[in-house]
């Protein structure tokens, strides 16, 4: 599909479904601008077993999307009456989670006769950065925006790390992606490497702004392989034993852990860089 300045100027009432992992969410937008955005986050009860489970997921999006959904239009349900378009997160992601919110905006749709609108995870990952909040504003403009293309987009989820050319929205080339691990999952790993908790990415990251860089490192991954592809599990695993011999040391954790996951911080963000140019 080709932007154009009338279709950016259209602004449909769009209500979203996501319930791809571990959190229910549901979001109110008037064409790119977030009205309402609201979520049931599982962390904490997912935290005691390391990682998602996706029973225990499943039966939590259950329990939870009626009372997401009823805050998204808040409380208002007379709201969905003046809704244009009903959205949701079909893959890929935990399929029994999926279809809890599958089914949930279907049965919306059916129920309230609005147009269903299937969303490739993806792709809403690729575009979130063009979203306006509330009060409109954002990183692009509708003009900016209708010059946007092609473009150049970089995927960095859990599971996915991925280069994609854009011809334009709806045609897309994937350049390059992980042959393994993606960037979050080695993030979540170094985690648990380090006794972090669940999940441990956010606080790898966290670390490393208090880490200093140069005083450990580890090899960039791909740097020479003459492709636009990742590999994150050769990293992890220097991780593993890098941890091991400072442990084995006998130096205390308090000591090295910051540089540590500065050190590994730098690595991904070297692939990426090196890849990007």
């Amino acid at each position: 599909m080709v932007l154009t300045k009338e279709i950016l100027k259209q602004k449909p009432l769009i209500l979203a479904f996501d319930t791809s992992c571990d959190d229910t969410s549901v979001a109110l937008l008037r064409g790119r601008e977030v009205i309402n955005s609201e979520l049931s986050s599982q962390i904490e009860l997912h935290s005691e077993f390391g990682g998602v489970v996706p029973d225990l997921a499943r039966r939590l999006h259950e329990e939870n999307i009626e009372g997401v959904y009823n805050r998204a239009l808040g409380n208002n349900p007379g709201m969905i009456n003046n809704v244009d378009y009903i959205a949701v997160t079909t893959g890929p992601g935990l399929a029994i989670d999926l279809e809890v919110g599958i089914k949930y905006a279907k049965e919306l749709s059916k129920r309230y006769n609005k147009p269903f609108v299937p969303v490739n995870h993806m792709e809403g990952h690729l575009f979130s950065s063009l979203l306006l909040n509330s009060k409109s504003s954002g990183l692009v403009n509708d003009e900016s925006l209708v010059n946007a293309f092609p473009a150049l987009g970089l995927l960095m989820s859990g599971k996915h790390t991925e280069i994609v050319y854009i011809k334009e929205i709806g045609k897309y080339k994937k350049l390059g992606q992980t042959l393994d691990d993606a960037a979050g999952e080695a993030f979540d790993k170094v985690g648990r490497i380090l006794n972090l908790g669940y999940p441990g990415g956010p606080v790898v990251t966290e670390f490393a702004r208090k880490g200093t860089s140069g005083v450990i490192t580890f090899t960039t991954p791909m740097k020479n392989s003459n492709d636009l592809n990742f590999s994150y599990s050769g990293l992890k695993t220097a991780a593993l034993y890098k941890s091991k011999e400072l442990r084995e040391k006998g130096i205390p954790e308090r000591e090295w852990i910051y540089d540590f996951c500065r050190g590994f911080l730098d690595a991904v963000i070297d692939s990426v860089v090196i890849k990007l140019r």
